[in-house]
């Protein structure tokens, strides 16, 4: 399994290949560790009340369909795991559950097993890579062998993918602050008004206004307050 990790490492490496040579070099490593499915998805925290949510893989196109339906993703188990924890899911379609109708979907497109993990961006989005297929539980001992492979090829979706996705996704989203900028919308989310910031650091008041004005228009918010909500979120500041 070693070698078979330290040959797709390398193989893999090239991120200047196509989307289809992408996706079916991870759909090869998937099938190598005994899975037909595999689904790769990015969550941004904005807008707050109906974060932008992008999905990859080789799931079945009817099921994809399904998945991009307003409002469905919200039902996702899977999702709701990984926005709380980095901790690996082991899921079965076949388990009781509260989300029956997401369950009986995903059986009626054979994917009953599966492995999913969450990963955080450095913007704040929540990736999460899933591993799936229709045959058999996986066990232990199994895991035992494949965990760390899985684990691997995971991490490479969350770059690879990532680096590919993000910037379309973050398009008029992601604000370029200067340093100053920053400064005044981090001690602007800490409660402080613009006299206040100007006497911290320094600088007139006239002065702090500026920075926060054209902060605050680069964000795309309607007053300092959101605009100071949506840098904490995004991780401009903090």
């Amino acid at each position: 399994m070693r070698e078979w990790y330290q040959e797709q490492l390398q193989r893999m490496a090239d991120h200047h290949s196509s989307d289809e040579e992408l996706y079916g070099e991870i759909t090869s490593s998937a099938k190598a560790l005994s899975f037909d499915f595999w689904m790769f998805g990015i969550r941004l925290p904005i807008p707050v009340t109906r974060p932008a949510t992008e999905v990859r893989g080789n799931y079945p196109p009817s099921w994809q369909s399904r998945y991009r339906t307003p409002g469905y993703v919200e039902i996702d188990p899977i999702l709701r795991h990984c926005k709380v924890s980095s901790v690996p899911l082991i899921w079965t379609a076949e388990a009781p559950s509260s989300e029956r109708q997401y369950w009986d979907d995903a059986k009626a497109h054979g994917i009953r097993y599966g492995w999913s993990i969450s990963l955080r961006d450095r913007f704040s989005a929540v990736t999460w890579f899933t591993l799936a297929r229709n045959s058999s539980p996986i066990y232990p001992d199994e895991l035992a062998v494949t965990e760390y492979p899985m684990t691997w090829l995971a991490h490479f979706a969350h770059a690879s993918l990532g680096a590919r996705l993000l910037p379309t996704m973050f398009a008029g989203s992601m604000p370029h602050l200067s340093p100053r900028e920053r400064e005044v919308m981090g001690w602007t989310a800490e409660g402080k008004t613009a006299a206040e910031i100007g006497v911290i650091l320094g600088i007139a008041e006239s002065t702090c206004i500026f920075h926060l004005t054209n902060a605050t228009r680069k964000l795309g918010a309607v007053n300092k307050t959101h605009a100071a909500a949506k840098a904490a979120v995004l991780g401009l500041i903090g």
